[in-house]
């Protein structure tokens, strides 16, 4: 009896750790940051916006626009980042480069492509 619970004890760790790895929580996303260049891709036109995220390493996130503030769940899977705010659908962008320090993600917004770049708060 005691090797079958060691068995179910062991397949019960494994789906645990399996599941936090399909959750698709990227340690390098991990923390702060802050924009320091948007621009249309097109014409390389500069957004004067800036955002400020937070992803934990629990898969909740946190924007802020400034003026408002945007929290929900987000995973990443491929080159994807899908967010999905409280009570809302789900999005994702596309992550050009993801670093320690640099994150640049691609976004469709309002049929435009968008550069956004990002560096870690330290």
């Amino acid at each position: 009896m005691r090797y079958l619970d060691r068995m179910l004890v062991f397949v019960w760790a494994l789906s645990l750790f399996s599941c936090a790895q399909l959750q698709g929580i990227d340690p390098r996303i991990v923390g702060s940051w802050q924009t320091v260049e948007w621009k249309i891709e097109k014409t390389n036109e500069l957004i004067p916006l800036k955002m400020e995220f937070h992803f934990d390493s629990s898969g909740h996130y946190k924007v802020d626009y400034g003026n408002s503030i945007e929290e929900g769940t987000y995973y990443i899977q491929g080159e994807r980042l899908y967010t999905t705010e409280e009570g809302q659908a789900q999005k994702y962008v596309q992550i050009v480069q993801l670093s320690e320090d640099t994150m640049r993600l691609r976004m469709n917004r309002a049929g435009r492509l968008e550069l956004l770049t990002l560096v870690k708060k330290r």
